[in-house]
């Protein structure tokens, strides 16, 4: 924890992205006129390629609105269904046509009923399903 403590502190941040790229963590931090005094009074040294990322970085988070997702009962479920769901359907319909194909039948044959409308909305339907099964899970 004093570790973590020291760390974050805006020089000691600071002077870990001058180093790395990374961003500083606390809001102080997080400008050029910030990294500048921290790299002057400390003489230290900064990669071109750095510290233009790091103005790019900060011009961006001046004009960005933060956000995050609001923290709710079975959300580490949910969002694995949001993360894996269509990735594993594509995986197992994959492989379904490459078993068509090694039977015999040409790629357009074998992924017919994979590009369909009805292919589409059966996933759809089956994705949604999953999310208010475990919405439902939760209350």
């Amino acid at each position: 924890m004093l570790f973590l403590k020291w760390f974050t502190e805006s020089e000691n941040n600071i002077r870990f992205s001058c180093a790395s790229g990374y961003l500083p963590v606390k809001k102080e931090a997080n400008s050029l006129a910030a990294v500048d005094k921290v790299v002057e009074e400390q003489g230290l040294e900064i990669p071109d390629k750095t510290y233009d990322v790091l103005d790019s970085l900060f011009g961006t988070l001046e004009k960005a609105v933060p956000y995050t997702t609001k923290a709710f009962e079975r959300g580490t479920e949910a969002r694995k269904i949001l993360e894996y769901n269509l990735a594993d359907k594509a995986a197992e319909d994959r492989k379904a046509v490459q078993e068509l194909i090694a039977q015999g039948q040409t790629l357009e044959e074998a992924c017919a009923d994979y590009v369909s409308e009805e292919s589409f909305t059966n996933w759809y339907d089956a994705f949604v399903a999953a999310l208010q099964n475990t919405a439902n899970k939760a209350e």
